[in-house]
């Protein structure tokens, strides 16, 4: 296989899972939406964001974000909330993050953000969870060529 074989594979096979996302706080909207994790893109720019607005981590390895950082888990939330359609509900504008940041349900906000992360690999079980799944069998710790 050449290398442009093997980057038109992985551009054919790059889809991103989308999951529903039910939403019983929010009527009539239950059943119509979805999330996906972050594309590479989305996620340097959370992490720009972070390094711009964090200070140390907690025990957990979480990092913590500076006092008056306003509606943090809205920024990874409009970033994964999809249509059907994998087509994104909310832009990335301070508008639309202060939207659903600013939502009187902060229980739905809060499941967002935990499943945008977790389906971006950025929780810490999921990064158990790819150690887990990359680790080599004994004396096969190259790749064949």
């Amino acid at each position: 296989m050449t290398p442009e074989e093997a980057r038109a594979l992985i551009t054919q096979d790059d889809q991103p899972r989308v999951e529903p996302f039910p939403t019983p706080e929010w009527p009539t909207l239950d059943g119509s939406l979805y999330v996906r994790g972050m594309t590479p893109d989305e996620q340097d720019d959370h992490e720009i964001f972070l390094a711009n607005h964090s200070g140390a981590e907690n025990e957990n390895g979480d990092t913590l974000i500076k006092i008056g950082t306003k509606h943090v888990r809205a920024r990874v939330a409009v970033k994964g909330l999809v249509t059907r359609g994998n087509e994104r509900v909310y832009s990335d504008s301070e508008e639309h993050i202060s939207q659903l940041g600013s939502s009187n349900n902060g229980a739905v906000v809060d499941r967002l953000y935990q499943k945008v992360r977790e389906l971006s690999g950025l929780t810490k079980q999921a990064a158990e969870e790819l150690e887990k799944n990359s680790e080599t069998t004994p004396g096969n710790s190259s790749p064949s060529t």
